[in-house]
């Protein structure tokens, strides 16, 4: 059973109409729901890149539009005011990227590899501070490491997806993978 004044916002997007008798004592009301929800195309979504925000822009600027607010009566349009600020200031301080070229399975994001490549970058930075020979071939020797270490990872992942393909079923069902 519906309930709509249980949902108020949706009230208003509703009609109904009673139905002819089936047969029983009770009506039968048909209710249309009319709302349209645009959903967003996730392929072309862009998502906030917050670790090149430039803060000092993002808080200029939102102290800047703040400043220059009017009293405004209602608590409603003080929220819209607010909340319009706030994204303005992120669209101008903040980049946005492309879904696309987000990979969370990325392999640098392995535990595996993060001593390495923490260890490889402090290397790097002994190494421009005072290039030595002995600093190169620690630095030459952890790289061998890292692509080592990448080479397992990579296996391991395509033995892990290739464990869970039936290959029975998809050569019979001619899905055309082969």
């Amino acid at each position: 059973m519906l309930h709509l004044h249980t949902i108020p916002y949706i009230f208003p997007s509703c009609s109904w109409t009673v139905l002819d008798s089936v047969g029983s004592n009770h009506s039968p009301v048909l209710i249309e729901f009319s709302h349209t929800h645009k959903t967003p195309n996730i392929k072309n979504a862009l998502f906030w890149n917050f670790k090149k925000a430039n803060w000092g822009l993002y808080k200029s600027s939102l102290d800047n539009s703040l400043s220059g607010a009017v009293s405004f009566c209602d608590l409603d349009t003080k929220w819209r005011f607010f909340k319009d600020s706030v994204l303005r200031a992120a669209c101008v301080a903040i980049p946005r990227g492309n879904g696309e070229k987000y990979k969370p399975n990325f392999i640098h994001n392995s535990e595996a590899l993060l001593p390495l490549l923490h260890q490889r970058n402090a290397l790097q930075r002994d190494f421009m501070s005072s290039p030595s020979p002995d600093a190169k071939s620690s630095l030459n020797l952890i790289n061998a490491k890292i692509k080592q270490l990448y080479s397992v990872i990579r296996r391991d992942r395509w033995n892990s997806l290739c464990e869970g393909l039936d290959s029975h079923i998809l050569l019979t069902q001619n899905s055309g993978t082969w």
